[in-house]
């Protein structure tokens, strides 16, 4: 069973391609023709936010993702098997 602990979250603004970035948002970035970020976050509430840039009005839209992205593909059950392989492919490389 998967606990979700993470939220995948994007954030689309209504800026253009060549300020896409270029705002207080630099880690925006310019895909499908779209200005848009995405995170991880521990919470998320949809809505919309305005911000004034250069004196001209745009908007951010938030959304939360409902899939697992943002969380651990691997059951709590699964994570010593995991390490203890880890752990010994570690050990082959040293060796050799």
């Amino acid at each position: 069973m998967l606990i979700r602990s993470k939220y995948c979250v994007k954030e689309v603004t209504s800026l253009t391609q060549n300020l896409c970035g270029a705002t207080q948002y630099y880690g925006d970035l310019y895909i499908n023709k779209q200005c848009q970020f995405k995170k991880c976050s521990d919470e998320c509430v949809e809505g919309t936010t305005t911000f004034t840039y250069q004196g001209q009005l745009y908007t951010r839209d938030r959304y939360c993702c409902t899939t697992n992205y943002c969380n651990t593909a691997t059951p709590v059950r699964n994570i010593a098997a995991t390490l203890f392989l880890l752990t010994g492919i570690i050990f082959l490389v040293l060796v050799l």
